[in-house]
């Protein structure tokens, strides 16, 4: 009972202190910075999916060898998946932030567009992507309260930079740049964390045929389940879209 009152309380100082992010940047930039922030929201939330999926096929590769080649292996293994996903991933992120300015235009006021928002986004979600093996390991470990806690500090954090800059220089634009430094602190604070908690036994390679097939399979189921969820939140993020272009 505790654990899930304490899950509960850890959800809740996440949401408010994203209920608060709303008042701080329409307080402090206008209808304009409030518009801009609502759009990295959205675009956000794009990859916190993908981190959803990321994780879960992660789990699945465990799973899947973990019979036939042992626990470290198995694990080694999912771990794999995570490094080598990150080249599409980055790949695909390339015309996202192309497209940005099409999705959001070009505000004269804050001088922030989509394009910019994007690459912010992008950005970030790089730099934090070793956090992606902290929440694999934590989930097999069944540590869930650790993982909620480890994205709450990540959003602390975002707010703790970008709020700060705001507050500083009155800068919308360098507001956003900072958040990029939440993504440079995530990202190494977990790299250190997995090197120093989590050790992985060497992977024993192979390069059969099948072998490849597998890992093509995996990204396949990636792209499956992401899809699904990127339709999903396109739907229902739809009027915020519209809001914060139109704000």
């Amino acid at each position: 009972m505790n654990r899930i009152a304490s899950l509960y309380g850890i959800n809740a100082v996440s949401y408010l202190s994203n209920v608060a992010a709303i008042f701080v940047f329409l307080t402090l930039s206008g209808r304009g910075g409030y518009g801009t922030y609502g759009i990295y929201i959205v675009f956000f939330a794009f990859f916190q999916v993908l981190d959803f999926a990321l994780v879960k096929v992660a789990l699945v590769v465990f799973e899947r060898h973990r019979s036939s080649r042992g626990e470290n292996q198995a694990r080694a293994l999912a771990i794999g998946f995570l490094n080598r996903a990150l080249v599409p991933i980055s790949a695909l992120s390339i015309p996202f932030i192309l497209a940005g300015d099409a999705l959001f235009p070009y505000d004269p006021g804050t001088g922030v567009g989509g394009r910019t928002v994007a690459m912010i986004v992008v950005g970030e979600y790089i730099l934090t992507y070793p956090a992606n093996r902290t929440t694999f390991h934590l989930a097999l470990e069944q540590r869930f309260q650790e993982i909620q806690l480890v994205r709450l500090a990540a959003t602390l954090l975002r707010h703790l930079f970008a709020w700060s800059v705001l507050l500083m220089t009155g800068s919308l634009l360098l507001a956003m740049l900072a958040i990029v430094l939440k993504g440079v602190a995530v990202g190494l604070i977990a790299r250190h964390w997995n090197e120093r908690t989590f050790v992985l036994a060497d992977l024993d390679r192979s390069s059969s045929a099948a072998a490849a097939s597998e890992r093509n399979g995996e990204l396949l189921m990636l792209a499956g389940i992401a899809g699904t969820a990127f339709l999903l939140i396109i739907v229902q993020e739809l009027p915020a879209v519209y809001i914060d272009r139109t704000y």
